[in-house]
C-alpha cells in the first residue's frame, strides 16, 4: 500500500503547510527531474519521547517503512514539526535515519556537505506555542523499492554519540542528556517529546529557493478606538528568477494578542483564521487557489486586521511569526520571520486642511441672464476628513434652485450643508446650483451680486483657504430703434418699404426683446418679417415681432412692405418702439416717421451714375533711366451705364516716352486725354489702363518726388468726390548702370556624409546658381582639395564639362537667370595616421567676368575622419521592415488596408530579399500592389524579380483584404506579422513588425457620430491689459466620419483678439466661425488657438468674462458635448495707503492702514523687516469688496512686546494680490 504521494512541478495538489524546495549541489544517481514524495501523518502523527518510563506506549523511536519507492537517488527529507511546549521543554530535538541495503556509518551529523544516515534536527527555542515549522532533516540516499525512515528522539543520539551533543546549561549534562529538571510538570506525568506531522522527500535536482520577507505596521484611529495592523508578506526566488505561485503550499501568520485587544476576524478575504482562546493565539493561513497560479518574479499577500482596544493606557508589544511552506524547497532558513511590533494607541488630533472655491458662470436665460454656481471643497491635507460644514451666503437679489445636493437648512439666502461622509486626501466635494435674479429687482440699473462661502471643520490647521467669494454684476442694456423708409415721397401706386432697426448699444446681450410697429389703417401690408398683427382699430394697426435676444454691440433689422388701400394724397405717420424690461435709457426706445404720397407723372428719370478712378504705381522707388509703370482702374458704381466718359492725365515733366495699353483696345490718346470709342461701361463694371514711361531727371545727385494725377469726367456723373486719384514715386540719386551683361553667381558645397573612416568613399555635391538678372556662359569652378582625398571622380547634370587640375569648366553651356547646375564629386579617404581624428576642409570658388557680387562665390564642406579603417570589403546590408494598418478599427465585411515598407539602411545594395506574411485566418481575399510591379506572391511569401534595393532606398507594398469573422457579437483583436529575410542582412532586430486592428461587433457602418468641443483658457483670473491664451479642441468620438462641420467661438467683447492658428471664415463682434469642408474621421482632432488681451473699458470691476464655443454637424446625435465654456475673472487689484510714513507710537496716534479691495475675500496684513523676515501679523479675516477699510496698529508685536525702531515693510495680502507700504518706526 502506498503511503506517499508523488509531486512534480506541474502537479498542483494542496498539501498541508508545504513550500518550494531549493536544491543542494549533490550529483544525482538515476534522477532526471525535480520530484517530491510526501507522507501525510496528520491522522497518525509520529511522536517520540525523552523519558519512555513515565507512560506505557511512549517510544523513543518511530519507523516508517516504504516498500515501493519508485526511483533511486539523493533526496532531502523535510519534516513538519509541531512545537507545542511554549518552552516548558528545554530541548525538542530529534534525528532521522534511513535504512536500506546500502547502510552508511555515522559521521559528524552537522557537516552538511556530505550525505549521512542521520542528522540532528535542532530545537527551535524561540518557537511559540502551537507552532508548525518545516525542518530539514538531511540529505539521504534512497533505493528504488524498500526504504525505512526512522525518527529518533534527541536523547537516543546523545546516549549513542555523545561527541555530537550540545548540552543546555544547568539542566542538561552527560548523565541526563535531553531531559529537563523534572518529569512531573503541572501535576501531570510528562516528558520532553517531539511531534512529526508530515514528511517529504525532495530530489536534490530541485533548484528553487524561495525566500520570505515581511513588513508590518500599525495605525490607530482615536475616534472609534480601532487600530489597524497590516502585515505584508513578499515571496521571491533567491536567484531572482521566475517561479510559479502553485509551488507555494501556504502562508501562515501567528500572534498572541495581548489582553484588552479584540481581533475582528471577518472580511479577511482568502486568509483563514483560527484561534486558541485559552492562549489568545491567533493563526491566519493563506493557501493559493488555481486562479492565483502564474509565473512571477515576486508574489505579495497582505493581511490586514482591525483591532478593538478596550483600554488606551499605554503601548503594548506584539510578536508576529510569519512562515512560508513550499512544495519543492529544502532551504528553510529564509522561510520563517519573527517580528516584534509596538502597538501605540495614541490619540493625536488629526491635522486637517480643507480649502473651498466658488465659481460662477453667466448663462443665457429666456428673460435675462442667470448664474450657475459651483462650490468645490477639497481635502488638501494628508488625513481623511469625516465631518465638516459649508455655509454659503447668496445675495438677496438672487433666487437659488436646482441644487445637486439640497442644503440641510436655508435662512434668508444663507445655505448650510453638514457633511458627515468621508473625504479622502486630494478628493473634492462639488456642490452646484442655479441662481436667477428675482423679478422684484430693479433691472434698469446695475445689480451688484455678491456672495461668500466658508467651510469649517474641527482640527483644520489652515484657516487661510477656508473662505472664498464671487462677485457678478448684472448690467442693464441700452436699446434704441430707428424707423426709416426708402424715400420720403412716394407716388400713389408705389410700394412703401418701411425699415426697422433695433440697436443694442451696450456690451452685453439683451433678452426677451420685442419690436412693435404702428401703421395707419389706410395702408395695406403686402409682406413683412414681423411675427403677427396684434391690434387694429379704426385708425391704426399694430404689428409686433419677438427678437428673443440680441447680442451686445449688434443690431437686428426688420421690414414691412405696404401699399395704399385707397387713393390718398398727403402725409401718413408711422412709429416703432422697442420693448425690454432692463433698458436703462427710455429716450431712444421709440422712433416716428411720416411719408408723403402724391400724384406722379410717368416721365422716366434722367440717366445718372457714379464713376470712380484709382491710380497705382507698380514700383514706388526708382532711379533715373528706369522704366515706371502705372495701373489706372475706372469703375462704374451705378446705378446707370454710360458711354460718355474720358480720362485726363496730369504728367510730371520727368516722365517721358509714355506708352498705353488697355483690354479695351479701341481707345485713343490725345496729349493727356484718353477716350474709349464705342464702349459702354455698365453699372458695376471696371476698365483698366496700363501706362509706362521712362524716368528722366536732370539732377541725379538727390531724391525727387514725382506725383501723377488722373481725373475721370462724365456728363452723367453726379458724385465728384471719387473722380480723381494720384500715385507718387520716389526717384533715388544716381542712374542705372550702362546696359551690359551682368549676373550674380552663387556656389554651395555639401558633404553627403560628414563622418568617415580611412579607406571609405567621400561624396560631395556642388551647386552653382545664377541669381540673375542676365544669363552667362562665362564661368568656371576652382576646387581646393586636401591631400588626404585621392582618386577623385566628377559627374554633372550637364555632361559637357571638363576637368583640368582643380579647375572645372562647362563647354557650350549657358546658365540662364534662375537656373542651377549640379556637380557630383567623389574621392577616397587616405590618411597616414589612423589612430586619431582628422578634420578635412574642402573649398570651392566660382569665377565669372560678369559676376558683380562676390560674397557668395565661395563655399566649403568639412568632414571628420574617425580613427581606424573600414572593414574588409564584402556585401552586407541592414534591411528594416515596417507594417501599418491604415485604419485600426473595423467591422466584419469591411476592407482592411496595410502598408508595408522595406528600407535598406545600407551600406550595400541587395537584390536578395523577400517578405514572409503571417496572416490571421479572419482576413480573406488578399490583394497586393507595389510601385515595383515585378513582384510575385506565393502563399505568404512575396519576392521582387530583377530588382535591386539600393542603400538608402525604400520599397512599398500595399496589401488589402476583407474582414471575415464568425462571431460578430463581440470585439476581436487581429495581429498581423511580416518578416523580411536577406542573406546579406547582418542586423535582425528590425526584420519583423506587426500591425494590430480591432474588429468591432456588428456589420453595418453607422451613419451618425458624436462631435465634442472643449474650450480651455490659460488663466482663470487677470487684470486690465493682461494677455490670455485660448484653445479649442474638437474631437470626433465616432463611430462615423463627417464631411462638413461648423465651429463657433464667442469671446467677451472686453477682449481684443488675434493670432489665430486657423483664420476664421467670419469674425464679427468677437464671434468667430469656421466652416470645415473636409473628411473628419472618428478619433480625429483639430485644435484652434488664439490670444486675447483684456480691454480697459469694463464698466465695473471685478467682473466675470464668459467665453463659449460650440460645434455643429448634421450627423451629430449627441448634443450634450457640443458646447464648452471658459470663464475668466477680471479683478482690479488693491488700493492702499498709510496715514503717516514715520510712526512714533509714544507721541502719535495708532498707525492707520487704509485699503480697498474689489473682491470679498480673506485678507492678511503682515509686517516684515527689510531683509524679508516676518515680524508680526496686524490682522487677518474676511473683508468686503468695494468699501474703504481702516485697520489700526499700535507698534506692538503679537506677543505684547514693543517692536524695535527701524524701517519696515507692511504688506496687505489677498489670495491673488498684494500691496506693499514702507514706513519708519521710531520707539
Amino acid at each position: 500500500m502506498k503511503i506517499f504521494t508523488k509531486i512534480t512541478p506541474g502537479f498542483f495538489k494542496k498539501l498541508l503547510l508545504i513550500s518550494l524546495v531549493a536544491s543542494l549541489s549533490i550529483p544525482a544517481v538515476a534522477q532526471e527531474i525535480c520530484t517530491t514524495y510526501s507522507i501525510d501523518l496528520k491522522n497518525n502523527k509520529k511522536r517520540v519521547f525523552s523519558n519512555i518510563s513515565l507512560v506505557t506506549g511512549w517510544l523513543r523511536t518511530e519507523t516508517i517503512k516504504i516498500t515501493d519507492f519508485p526511483e533511486e537517488g539523493f533526496f532531502h527529507i523535510k519534516t513538519l514539526v509541531h512545537y507545542n511546549s511554549e518552552n516548558e521543554q528545554l530541548n525538542e530535538s530529534f534525528y532521522v535515519l534511513v535504512n536500506n541495503s546500502l547502510p552508511r556509518y555515522p559521521q559528524d551529523p552537522n557537516i552538511t556537505t556530505d550525505s549521512t544516515t542521520y542528522k540532528i534536527v535542532p530545537d527551535v527555542p524561540e518557537a511559540t506555542f502551537d507552532e508548525y515549522i518545516d525542518q530539514d532533516a538531511g540529505l539521504f540516499y534512497f533505493e528504488k523499492g524498500t526504504n525505512i525512515i526512522e525518527i529518533h528522539h534527541y536523547k537516543t543520539i546523545a546516549e549513542t554519540f555523545p561527541q555530537f551533543v550540545v548540552y543546555y546549561d544547568t539542566t542538561d549534562n552527560a548523565e541526563t542528556p535531553g531531559v529537563n529538571s523534572g518529569d512531573s510538570l503541572g501535576g501531570e506525568k510528562r516528558a520532553e517529546s517531539v511531534e512529526v506531522f508530515f514528511i517529504k522527500m525532495v530530489s536534490n535536482l530541485c533548484d528553487n529557493d524561495l525566500q520570505l520577507t515581511s513588513e508590518s505596521n500599525f495605525t490607530f484611529n482615536c475616534e472609534d478606538s480601532i487600530g489597524q495592523l497590516s502585515a505584508r508578506l513578499q515571496i521571491a526566488e533567491e536567484q531572482q528568477r521566475l517561479f510559479n505561485v502553485s509551488e507555494i503550499d501556504s502562508l501562515v501568520l501567528k500572534t498572541i494578542m495581548p489582553e484588552g485587544i479584540d481581533v475582528d476576524t471577518t472580511k479577511l478575504g482568502a486568509w483563514v483564521p483560527q484561534k486558541i482562546d485559552s492562549l489568545s493565539l491567533y493563526s491566519f493561513t493563506w493557501i493559493p487557489r488555481p486562479e492565483d497560479y502564474a509565473d512571477v518574479l515576486t508574489f505579495d499577500q497582505t493581511l490586514t486586521l482591525n483591532l478593538k482596544f478596550s483600554q488606551l493606557d499605554s503601548s503594548v508589544g506584539l510578536k508576529i511569526n510569519s512562515q512560508l511552506f513550499t512544495k519543492f524547497d529544502v532551504q528553510i532558513d529564509n522561510q520563517i520571520i519573527r517580528d516584534s511590533l509596538e502597538l501605540k494607541p495614541e490619540c493625536i488630533p488629526p491635522q486637517y486642511d480643507l480649502s473651498i472655491k466658488k465659481q460662477g458662470n453667466w448663462l443665457p436665460a429666456p428673460d435675462h441672464e442667470s448664474i450657475d454656481y459651483r462650490i468645490i471643497v477639497r481635502n488638501e491635507g494628508p488625513e481623511s476628513v469625516t465631518s465638516f460644514s459649508i455655509r454659503d451666503t447668496l445675495d438677496a437679489k438672487l433666487s437659488a434652485t436646482l441644487f445637486n445636493f439640497p442644503p440641510d437648512s436655508v435662512t434668508n439666502n444663507v445655505f448650510f450643508w453638514q457633511q458627515n461622509n468621508l473625504l479622502l486626501p486630494n478628493d473634492s466635494l462639488i456642490l452646484t446650483y442655479h441662481a436667477q435674479i428675482r423679478e422684484s429687482a430693479n433691472f434698469r440699473q446695475s445689480l451688484l451680486l455678491e456672495n461668500i462661502v466658508m467651510v469649517s471643520a474641527e482640527f483644520d490647521t489652515n484657516p487661510f483657504n477656508n473662505a472664498d467669494s464671487t462677485l457678478h454684476v448684472f448690467y442693464p442694456v441700452d436699446l434704441s430703434v430707428s424707423h426709416t423708409a426708402a424715400a420720403d415721397t412716394f407716388c400713389l401706386q408705389d410700394t412703401v418699404r418701411y425699415h426697422f432697426s433695433v440697436f443694442n448699444l451696450s456690451q452685453i446681450s439683451a433678452y426677451n426683446v420685442k419690436l412693435q410697429a404702428e401703421l395707419v389703417a389706410n395702408l395695406k401690408v403686402v409682406n413683412s418679417n414681423f411675427d403677427l398683427k396684434t391690434d387694429s382699430t379704426g385708425t391704426t394697426q399694430v404689428w409686433q415681432v419677438a427678437l428673443d435676444s440680441i447680442a451686445g454691440n449688434s443690431e437686428k433689422t426688420y421690414f414691412i412692405n405696404a401699399v395704399l388701400a385707397s387713393d390718398f394724397a398727403g402725409s401718413l405717420p408711422s412709429s416703432a418702439t422697442v420693448l425690454v424690461k432692463n433698458d436703462s435709457l427710455s429716450s431712444n426706445d421709440s422712433a416716428t416717421l411720416s411719408v408723403i404720397f402724391k400724384e406722379c407723372d410717368d416721365t422716366p428719370p434722367p440717366n445718372f451714375t457714379d464713376l470712380r478712378v484709382v491710380k497705382n504705381a507698380l514700383v514706388d522707388t526708382l532711379r533715373n533711366g528706369e522704366e515706371i509703370n502705372y495701373q489706372i482702374d475706372v469703375s462704374n458704381l451705378g446705378p446707370d451705364s454710360t458711354d460718355r466718359f474720358y480720362l485726363v492725365e496730369n504728367w510730371p515733366a520727368e516722365i517721358i516716352n509714355r506708352k498705353y495699353a488697355s483690354p479695351q483696345s479701341h481707345f485713343s490718346v490725345n496729349d493727356d486725354t484718353i477716350r474709349w470709342a464705342d464702349f459702354t461701361l455698365l453699372s458695376g463694371e471696371s476698365i483698366t489702363l496700363q501706362v509706362s514711361g521712362e524716368i528722366s531727371v536732370s539732377d541725379t545727385s538727390r531724391f525727387h518726388d514725382l506725383q501723377n494725377f488722373v481725373t475721370v469726367f462724365s456728363p452723367v456723373d453726379t458724385i465728384f468726390s471719387n473722380n480723381q486719384d494720384s500715385a507718387a514715386v520716389t526717384v533715388r540719386p544716381g542712374s542705372v548702370p550702362p546696359l551690359r551683361n551682368y549676373a550674380d553667381l552663387q556656389v554651395t558645397k555639401t558633404a553627403l556624409k560628414d563622418t568617415l573612416r580611412n579607406g571609405e568613399e567621400i561624396n560631395y555635391q556642388i551647386e552653382v546658381s545664377n541669381l540673375g538678372p542676365d544669363s552667362t556662359d562665362q564661368f568656371y569652378l576652382l576646387e581646393n582639395w586636401p591631400d588626404e582625398i585621392l582618386n577623385r571622380n566628377y559627374a554633372s547634370t550637364q555632361s559637357n564639362f571638363n576637368v583640368s587640375g582643380d579647375t572645372i569648366r562647362w563647354a557650350d553651356f549657358t546658365l540662364l537667370s534662375g537656373e542651377s547646375v549640379t556637380l557630383q564629386v567623389s574621392g577616397e579617404i587616405s590618411v597616414s595616421d589612423t589612430s586619431r581624428f582628422h578634420d578635412l576642409q574642402n573649398f570651392v570658388t566660382v569665377f565669372s567676368p560678369v559676376d558683380t557680387i562676390f560674397s557668395n562665390n565661395q563655399d566649403s564642406a568639412a568632414v571628420t575622419v574617425r580613427p581606424g579603417s573600414v572593414p574588409p570589403l564584402r556585401n552586407y546590408a541592414d534591411l528594416q521592415v515596417t507594417k501599418t494598418a491604415l485604419k485600426d478599427t473595423l467591422r466584419n465585411g469591411e476592407e482592411i488596408n496595410y502598408q508595408i515598407e522595406v528600407s535598406n539602411l545600407g551600406p550595400d545594395s541587395t537584390d536578395q530579399f523577400y517578405l514572409l506574411e503571417n496572416w490571421p485566418d479572419e482576413i480573406t481575399n488578399r490583394n497586393y500592389a507595389s510601385v515595383q510591379t515585378n513582384f510575385s506572391v506565393s502563399g505568404d511569401t512575396i519576392r521582387w524579380a530583377e530588382f535591386t534595393l539600393l542603400s538608402g532606398e525604400t520599397i512599398t507594398l500595399q496589401v488589402s483584404g476583407e474582414i471575415s469573422v464568425s462571431d460578430t457579437s463581440q470585439f476581436q483583436d487581429l495581429q498581423n506579422f511580416v518578416t523580411v529575410f536577406s542573406p546579406v542582412d547582418t542586423i535582425f532586430s528590425n526584420n519583423q513588425d506587426s500591425a494590430a486592428i480591432i474588429i468591432r461587433p456588428g456589420f453595418e457602418t453607422p451613419d451618425f457620430t458624436d462631435l465634442a468641443i472643449r474650450k480651455r483658457i490659460s488663466r482663470q483670473s487677470g487684470k486690465i491689459g493682461d494677455s490670455v491664451e485660448f484653445e479649442l479642441e474638437v474631437t470626433n468620438n465616432g463611430p462615423a466620419s463627417v464631411n462638413y462641420f461648423e465651429v463657433t467661438d464667442t469671446a467677451s467683447v472686453y477682449f481684443e483678439l488675434g493670432d489665430y492658428s486657423v483664420q476664421p471664415d467670419v469674425l464679427t463682434n468677437n464671434v468667430a466661425r469656421w466652416a470645415f469642408n473636409r473628411q473628419f474621421d472618428a478619433g480625429d482632432k483639430i485644435f484652434i488657438n488664439y490670444s486675447a488681451r483684456i480691454l480697459p473699458n469694463i464698466p465695473v470691476l471685478p467682473d466675470s468674462l464668459l467665453n463659449s464655443a460650440s460645434v455643429f454637424a448634421s450627423e451629430d446625435q449627441i448634443p450634450g458635448n457640443n458646447h464648452s465654456h471658459a470663464g475668466m475673472l477680471v479683478t482690479c487689484g488693491i488700493d492702499c495707503f498709510l496715514d503717516k510714513n514715520v510712526y512714533a507710537p509714544a507721541v502719535d496716534s495708532d498707525l492707520e492702514i487704509n485699503f480697498e479691495i474689489c473682491l470679498t475675500e480673506w485678507v492678511r496684513i503682515k509686517i516684515y523687516d527689510l531683509v524679508g523676515t516676518h515680524v508680526t501679523t496686524v490682522t487677518e479675516g474676511v473683508f468686503s469688496a468695494g468699501v474703504p477699510h481702516k485697520v489700526y496698529w499700535n507698534g506692538f508685536v503679537s506677543s505684547g512686546k514693543k517692536m524695535g525702531s527701524g524701517a519696515y515693510v507692511l504688506i496687505i495680502h489677498t489670495v491673488d494680490e498684494h500691496c506693499k507700504l514702507k514706513f519708519l518706526l521710531v520707539q
